[in-house]
């Protein structure tokens, strides 16, 4: 018995469909290959006025403000005065500022402090970087120091509310947080018994060197508290600053500050947790000290 098997032939059109699908899965598995292997988190860094990457994003129609020290305009800022050429930018305690035009600010004296005058804010970013030079006298608290959410300058006893993020010459990172100016004894985290070091604890900060120094200051509603975050970066800001974070505290409003004879036991010891403020610069008993790239944005 001789059978016979039929074969259909299939035509060009259907051939060339079916290469068609084939080069379309092809690709597909390609694609989802490469989202595979991507990060999980990889995200494109945003950048502040200066090429220097931030680490949370600017709250939409927030307050952003940066130092106007590159305009070409040599000046010196004398305590009490305000930038001829930045009405928010202003002088004050007890030394100057030296502005070059060329984007540095090199301050001196006992008590220099550099302040944003008329703007309060609440959840902010503060950056700069800042060099160590010569100091007049060796003092524990003198170093790279910003404040935020202030009403240092004020004539009332109590209620002076300062947050502090510190990078101290002798090589401690720290937060304070100050109620009580003049009378009151801070609160400092972590305490001096038990201080924190980043750089050697035998040599400290080193001279000469660009130190990049973030601050951030933010409410956490959900948990009625306030986060402080310190970061730094030691590559003067190369694509955009390598920022490691080196502290971080929550407020949650029992830190307690201490006020001298009792005086203000009575003010509410959290109300720094809810009430906005301007932000400063200060360092203390220095004969130089160099900054530059300062600026302040509102975060999300």
């Amino acid at each position: 018995m001789t059978g016979t098997i039929s074969c259909k032939r299939r035509n060009k059109k259907e051939d060339d469909l079916s290469i068609k699908y084939l080069v379309i899965i092809v690709c597909m598995v390609v694609i989802v290959v490469d989202v595979m292997m991507l990060p999980p988190t990889t995200t494109i860094a945003q950048e502040d006025a200066f090429g220097i990457s931030e680490i949370y994003p600017s709250t939409k129609n927030g307050t952003e403000w940066h130092s106007k020290w590159d305009n070409r305009h040599h000046r010196i800022v004398e305590s009490g005065q305000v930038d001829q050429y930045d009405s928010v930018f202003e002088v004050t305690g007890d030394g100057s500022a030296m502005i070059n035009g060329e984007g540095i600010a090199t301050i001196s004296g006992n008590a220099p402090r550099m302040r944003v005058i008329n703007v309060d804010f609440e959840n902010v970013e503060i950056t700069f970087y800042a060099k160590r030079i010569s100091e007049d006298q060796v003092i524990s608290y003198q170093g790279f120091v910003a404040g935020a959410r202030s009403k240092h300058y004020t004539n009332a006893l109590c209620g002076a509310n300062t947050y502090y993020g510190r990078f101290t010459y002798d090589g401690r990172v720290s937060f304070e947080k100050e109620l009580f100016h003049g009378h009151g004894v801070s609160a400092q985290h972590p305490t001096e018994l038990q201080p924190k070091y980043i750089w050697p604890e035998d040599k400290g900060i080193p001279a000469n060197e660009w130190v990049g120094f973030k601050f951030i200051v933010k409410t956490l509603p959900t948990e009625g508290s306030v986060l402080l975050e310190l970061y730094r970066d030691l590559t003067d800001g190369k694509n955009g600053g390598n920022w490691e974070k080196v502290l971080e505290y929550k407020d949650r409003g029992n830190w307690y500050v201490e006020a001298k004879d009792r005086i203000c036991n009575d003010y509410p010891h959290n109300k720094i947790l809810f009430t906005p403020g301007f932000v400063f610069i200060r360092n203390d008993f220095i004969n130089h000290a160099e900054y530059k790239k300062f600026s302040i944005r509102e975060i999300v």
